[in-house]
């Protein structure tokens, strides 16, 4: 693909090529963004994706200029890759520390979500350990990769609604709040980091809660410390949550 591209920039000799080289450039300008931002911080490897839509097709326009070798070498190496990453999804074969691998970082959710469909019944069953009786709990995360993962691992699938309090606007904000939800008498099970980023963010949470339910003053509204969500694979702990029970009109 990289060929095709270089070829596509390189020559213009009819409007065949002007359009390629449309195309080749943009393939240049995507990936030069995305290498220039990660300098600056992490990138995910989807970001550039959409130049694929322009090296595709250059390949497929290529024809002869692009030696067979390269092409059937190319060709393998993509099913090479294909298979390895598909066997390391479904059964961590690569001997990758678990925070530095994205697909590690995807696992653990399962018992994440036990641990606060557990918490969830004790608040409804009001149990003395906690003081709290709850009308109905509604989980909630700060991020939306934690609300779509628990979404998909707690045992009924209900909306988990992200807050986005400590991260940027996304997807969840177009969609009904969980203000739009909770009535006087319910709580929100928050789930956020294990550190004082995410207390910060379940004692803003309580305050907005608060606020949102009419109290005379929404300063003063304090989380109840709900305990720890683990997530683990394979024996290594790959980032618990901290859950937060935040009581609504009361």
């Amino acid at each position: 693909m990289g060929m095709a591209v270089w070829r596509a920039v390189r020559d213009r000799n009819d409007l065949r090529a002007d359009h390629q080289f449309v195309w080749g450039m943009t393939v240049i300008a995507l990936f030069a963004v995305f290498a220039l931002s990660a300098v600056r911080k992490p990138v995910e490897a989807n970001w550039p994706a959409p130049a694929l839509a322009a090296m595709i097709p250059l390949l497929a326009m290529a024809d002869t200029a692009i030696p067979r070798r390269w092409f059937t070498g190319g060709v393998w190496l993509a099913g090479f890759c294909a298979v390895i990453i598909s066997a390391h999804a479904m059964a961590g074969i690569l001997p990758l520390p678990p925070r530095r691998d994205p697909l590690t970082q995807a696992r653990g959710w399962d018992d994440a979500a036990t641990r606060m469909h557990a918490v969830r019944d004790s608040l409804v069953r009001n149990d003395p350990t906690n003081g709290a009786h709850c009308h109905r709990v509604w989980f909630t995360a700060d991020r939306y990769q934690d609300a779509s993962a628990l979404a998909f691992a707690l045992p009924d699938h209900p909306f988990v609604f992200a807050l986005n309090i400590g991260g940027r606007h996304n997807q969840y904000d177009l969609w009904p709040p969980v203000a739009a939800s909770f009535a006087s008498g319910d709580c929100v099970l928050l789930a956020v980091d294990d550190s004082p980023a995410g207390a910060a963010v379940a004692k803003r949470a309580s305050q907005i809660m608060a606020m949102l339910s009419g109290a005379s003053d929404p300063q003063q509204a304090t989380p109840f410390d709900a305990g720890i969500a683990p997530r683990q694979y394979h024996g290594h702990n790959i980032g618990a949550r901290r859950l937060w029970d935040i009581p609504i009109g009361r």
